[in-house]
């Protein structure tokens, strides 16, 4: 089975909490590397780890929101957050040594993270989903220049991007279906994103000093993004979501709403706040 048909699965079977399972997923794999980093760095890498997996609770919330908005589009059978979530499944294999030679620490310069947001923004505004995927490229590969460095941030930008790349796919079939677009949901996933750089920016000079040891934190536990999923070719038909080495894994939605409401409005609030 190829790429494509692994990486889609049983939206339309039942509700499913992509993000969410990305996130916990992220927190189980670093929660048991925190002690085999500690170990190969004498306890200083347990700041890195600890604040990795404190961001990752933060974000819990907000993923709950985008999975219950996401459920309407998934159940017709278009798999937005599911196809844009990459299973933790592929981050590589712990190593105690970054397989090639550290570059040296005075290569890690601090990015210009409100540059990069905004011009991500301005970029949406003029030119929609294609333009964002431009400017947000432009980024990542700058960023794969110094792969030594800013992992965290090459993650967050490689998976904004695949946001992007997804969003008019998902638009057409929407469209083809007669169903309300799901451009807003699409563009608030990668406003999220947009949200966190400052954030992995923070945690990426916290790890740096370890990386120019040859300490493979970070780089080693986050998946490899694809632009789009590998084999991505004709869509695929309700009913052939499959789990797979790509997709994040559906799992049931738990009963009830009043969690969906509340944090309808914590989102929101997060945004405002963030962007206000």
């Amino acid at each position: 089975m190829n790429d494509s048909k692994k990486a889609i699965r049983r939206a339309t079977s039942g509700p499913c909490r992509c993000f969410e399972t990305h996130i916990r997923d992220a927190i189980e794999v670093n929660r048991q590397r925190l002690p085999l980093y500690s170990r190969l760095s004498n306890g200083e890498s347990e700041k890195v780890s600890k604040k990795f997996i404190l961001n990752q609770h933060l974000v819990l919330p907000i993923t709950w929101y985008v999975d219950w908005r996401a459920r309407t589009f998934q159940q017709k059978g278009i798999p937005i957050v599911c196809l844009d979530m990459v299973s933790m499944r592929l981050a590589p294999t712990f190593r105690e040594r970054s397989e090639a030679p550290p570059l040296p620490l005075s290569e890690f310069q601090r990015p210009d993270i409100e540059g990069i947001h905004q011009r991500a923004k301005a970029a949406y505004r003029h030119g929609g989903f294609a333009e964002v995927g431009r400017v947000i490229g432009d980024e990542v590969k700058r960023l794969h220049a110094i792969p030594t460095y800013h992992c965290m941030l090459r993650h967050m930008l490689e998976s904004a991007l695949r946001c992007s790349n997804l969003a008019p796919r998902y638009i057409e079939k929407a469209k083809q279906s007669r169903m309300k677009s799901p451009a807003e949901l699409s563009w608030f996933l990668i406003r999220l994103h947009l949200m966190a750089l400052r954030g992995c920016a923070e945690l990426d000079a916290l790890a740096a000093p370890l990386q120019a040891q040859g300490i493979p934190i970070i780089g080693q536990d986050v998946p490899p993004i694809t632009p789009l999923p590998r084999g991505l070719g004709r869509w695929p038909e309700a009913g052939e979501w499959a789990d797979g080495d790509e997709s994040s894994h559906p799992v049931r939605q738990p009963e009830g709403l009043m969690r969906e409401v509340h944090t309808n409005g914590v989102a929101r609030a997060f945004l405002a706040q963030k962007e206000g």
